[in-house]
């Protein structure tokens, strides 16, 4: 992980972008109401980390859902494309 890290810390053509972008995000987690978004979104309400549920949970259940697709249905009758949501999950 840590290289994948560095390795997206020598791209510079990223800059021009990133630093926009970090100021913007900076500035919507400042104050009591951004400590409220940031505690909201990472879980602290519910006493748990909230990123597995946002990512993992859909992730499971396209992958799921596309090797039921692919292990009950009857070859013939499966499209050659699969379906946008499948696509985007495995």
């Amino acid at each position: 992980m840590r290289d994948a890290a560095e390795l997206v810390g020598t791209q510079e053509w990223l800059d021009p972008v990133a630093k926009p972008l970090d100021e913007a995000v900076g500035a919507v987690f400042q104050g009591e109401t951004g400590r409220t978004v940031k505690d909201g979104l990472n879980g602290t309400w519910l006493g748990h980390l909230l990123h597995p549920v946002l990512t993992d949970v859909p992730i499971g259940a396209a992958c799921g859902g596309a090797g039921l697709q692919a292990g009950l249905t009857d070859p013939s009758s499966i499209s050659p494309a699969p379906p946008l949501p499948f696509l985007s999950g495995c």
